[in-house]
């Protein structure tokens, strides 16, 4: 038997889905929402860690000596000590869509809260990106659209970055 041709199978498909029959509603919940995500950092120096987010302008604390938390304008990052944290082979990454990826820069540079600050340049894709790596070498990317028009990838938005 042949193969049927593309337009062949778009047919079929379409005349098998135009029956006279109502079609019974889905027994099936819709699924859960997804809320947000949230990256978890590795750290050989969990107070280190914090006091190096709260320079960058992070609210922090810690949750014992083993774990703690940094949020800052409703992003939120965890960071999760490890005794065996290698900066070249366990280190994390999380990207920020921000307002103002040069402002952002300048205000990380200017706290000399440590690490290793990238300057924001033009990407093809109609980004403007820095970079920050922590004293564990985890990388925050961010960046903004270009010509300003505020936050990139809004919720909801699709595209590539």
């Amino acid at each position: 038997m042949e193969n049927p041709k593309p337009q062949d199978l778009s047919r079929a498909t379409r005349d098998a889905s135009s029956t006279d029959k109502p079609t019974a509603p889905s027994t099936h919940p819709p699924p859960p929402k997804l809320q947000s995500i949230v990256p978890i950092f590795s750290t050989a120096d969990l107070p280190r860690c914090l006091a190096h987010y709260r320079a960058l302008g992070f609210d922090v604390r810690s949750y014992g000596t083993e774990y703690g938390f940094a949020a800052r304008d409703g992003v939120q990052l965890h960071v999760a000590a490890n005794p065996h944290h290698d900066p070249l082979t366990t280190a994390g990454c999380a990207y920020l869509y921000v307002d103002d990826a040069d402002a952002l820069h300048a205000a990380w540079s200017a706290v000399g809260a440590g690490g290793r600050s990238v300057a924001p340049c033009d990407t093809p894709y109609g980004l403007r990106e820095g970079a920050h790596h922590d004293p564990d070498n985890n990388l925050l990317r961010y960046g903004s659209r270009m010509g300003g028009g505020g936050l990139a990838g809004k919720q909801g938005e699709s595209g590539a970055v």
